[in-house]
């Protein structure tokens, strides 16, 4: 029994810790989470490090003034997933099936 079986174990066991219903809302925790994170990258690429073409002085906003604009992002794009079939996860689809519902 090698290291990679002890991870493998103490994160199989981490995962069952976790009740069956709370996979759904972290599920969408996770992906909120990760909508703003794309979100904070892209603000960044663009107006710190001015990747491409610089960005004028009097357009140079703090990222809290795009906050609301973000909060409804992540909200739309949650329900969007919802109606498009990617919640509820369901545990028999493959791999392509998820990338395929969500592309």
């Amino acid at each position: 029994m090698g290291t990679e079986d002890l991870r493998e174990g103490r994160f199989v066991s981490l995962v069952r810790r976790v009740p069956a219903g709370s996979w759904r809302y972290l599920l969408v925790l996770s992906d909120a989470l990760l909508i703003f994170a794309a979100f904070l990258t892209a603000y960044l690429l663009r107006y710190q490090a001015q990747l491409f073409i610089s960005v004028d002085p009097a357009f140079q906003l703090p990222v809290w003034s795009y906050l609301p604009l973000v909060v409804l992002l992540v909200v739309v794009l949650l329900v969007a997933f919802r109606f498009s079939g990617v919640y509820p996860y369901q545990p028999g689809r493959s791999w392509v099936e998820e990338v395929w519902r969500i592309a």
